[in-house]
């Protein structure tokens, strides 16, 4: 049984291989490779005609030489500088001359100090004692055909309990809450001050950097185009670097956006949209605060003005309580009325005094204590909730300052020093053995050098944005405020590195 079996396989097997000869048979031959790898003509570029260059030849110099310039044409300028205006008395502004600048001139914090101003008027409304009410009265009129009684009244509502002490101790803490909310909006305004001022030193570096990096490949395009004219580079080389050049500038201009964008933010956090960028001073790499986070968590949850808005509406909730509880008490109405009888000689003059308080039977505002008692213990709460609220947002952003933090020490201790020796190695390996470290080595190695430095420069943004918000939530003017300064280092001079003794021109 196992046989046939084994039969019928075999035979099955045998067809198939003869069918797979037959078609292998009659395969066609392989394309040539040229033909294999033709960009396909949907690519952007496919239309690019070949590279065709006349041979060195001395009988063909001046067509090649044509031919080079047209293959090769000079590269487009750079972009001009973006030149920012020297500062009042010719000094670069200063972070907190920034500052000062936005308290001047923030719509925000003139709001909140108008919302201050309302709130102590409201304050000082609330203490008032109720005016007396004056009037005429006229009784019995046209009895026996005479005037009846004339005279006029003077009636006055005499407050009890201490109503009105209550009452402006509660809108005294409207004041308090209005104040807080101005240091609130002090602080975010300088926030924003601070994010875009570290943004636009970040921003200045980068444009140094990209123009430094357009200079670089600029000189490089040139060089290897000269080697192309002298039959010593396959004429596809330079090519590569014009791309790399073209690169470059489209960086540069990014670079130049970004920091204008940056500047236009600074102006708008300053309360002056219109201001042309302005020469700051400071560096990005400058002292850094090194926060501890017990300390930090500790005078957050001390000091900032969501726990003492918290803390003043608990006692506003004690008040609007107690008012509730002495609302039955009632306030006495004293009304006093003198009048002419004119009805009996001999038209003597009467005086009238009445005196009446509400009786506290049906309504003993029962209702409002229910609710001031609820909206007593829900402020309570508040507190807790705004530290544990305080609590999280701390701890997000003190984990984005502790990584950045880490990161700028690995970049600056050892990522950018190992990558300056790399360059340094490889471009005295170039001049001792051209012909095993080649300029192209070179040049990857400062693509590298200054695709490091831009990524620590990143990471330096990343740094103060964390500080920033570390900052606000300790609502302090000082960003050392808690923390201890660490210096690092000055960024590399990249013109320097790249081979330029003066730095780039």
């Amino acid at each position: 049984m196992v046989f046939p079996r084994m039969l019928r396989l075999a035979l099955l097997s045998a067809v198939v291989l003869a069918g797979l000869d037959r078609g292998a048979a009659q395969e066609k031959p392989p394309r040539p490779l040229p033909e294999r790898l033709q960009i396909p003509p949907e690519v952007p570029g496919a239309e690019a005609p070949p590279i065709r260059l006349p041979p060195a030849d001395p009988k063909n110099l001046k067509e090649r030489e044509e031919a080079i310039n047209r293959l090769f044409p000079p590269l487009p300028p750079l972009a001009p500088d973006v030149v920012p205006a020297p500062g009042p008395d010719g000094r670069p502004l200063s972070l907190d001359q920034l500052q000062r600048l936005a308290l001047d001139n923030s719509p925000v914090i003139r709001q909140a100090s108008a919302d201050v101003a309302a709130a102590h008027g409201a304050a000082v409304q609330a203490g008032l004692y109720p005016n007396p009410v004056a009037g005429y009265q006229a009784d019995q009129v046209g009895t026996a055909d005479t005037a009846g009684l004339q005279g006029g009244f003077l009636e006055q509502t005499i407050v009890t309990a201490g109503k009105l002490t209550l009452a402006r101790a509660a809108a005294w803490l409207e004041v308090r809450n209005a104040e807080v909310a101005l240091r609130r909006a002090r602080i975010d305004v300088f926030t924003q001050v601070r994010a875009a001022y570290f943004a636009v030193l970040v921003a200045q570096e980068n444009v140094r950097i990209a123009r430094a990096m357009s200079r670089l490949t600029d000189e490089v395009y040139r060089i290897q185009v000269e080697l192309v004219r002298s039959a010593q580079a396959a004429p596809y080389e330079p090519l590569q670097l014009r791309v790399l050049a073209l690169q470059a500038r489209a960086n540069l201009v990014q670079a130049q956006n970004r920091y204008l964008a940056a500047w236009r933010q600074l102006a708008a956090a300053l309360g002056l949209p219109g201001m042309p960028p302005t020469e700051l001073a400071g560096r990005p790499d400058a002292a850094l605060p090194m926060y501890h986070y017990d300390e930090v968590l500790a005078r957050v949850l001390g000091t900032h003005t969501d726990v003492l808005t918290a803390q003043n509406d608990v006692l506003r909730a004690r008040i609007d309580l107690r008012r509730a509880q002495i609302v039955p008490v009632p306030d006495v109405m004293v009304r006093g009325l003198v009048q002419r009888d004119h009805t009996t000689p001999p038209f003597p003059t009467v005086v009238s005094v009445q005196v009446g308080v509400p009786i506290p039977v049906w309504d003993r505002n029962q209702g409002n204590i229910q609710r001031a008692e609820a909206q007593l213990f829900r402020a309570e709460q508040q507190v807790q909730r705004a530290r544990n609220e305080l609590t999280a947002r701390l701890a997000e952003a003190f984990a984005r300052y502790q990584s950045s933090r880490t990161l700028l020490d690995y970049y600056r201790h050892h990522i950018l020093p190992d990558q300056v020796r790399t360059y340094r190695g490889v471009y005295q390996r170039h001049q001792q053995d051209p012909d095993r470290v080649t300029f192209g080595d070179i040049i990857v190695a400062q693509q590298t050098l200054a695709a490091t430095i831009i990524a620590y420069l990143g990471a330096l943004g990343d740094f103060w944005a964390a500080v920033v918000d570390v900052a606000a939530l300790l609502q302090t003017d000082d960003l050392f405020l808690a923390a201890d300064p660490e210096c690092l280092p000055a960024l590399p001079d990249l013109g320097r590195m790249l081979g330029w003794p003066d730095g780039p021109r």
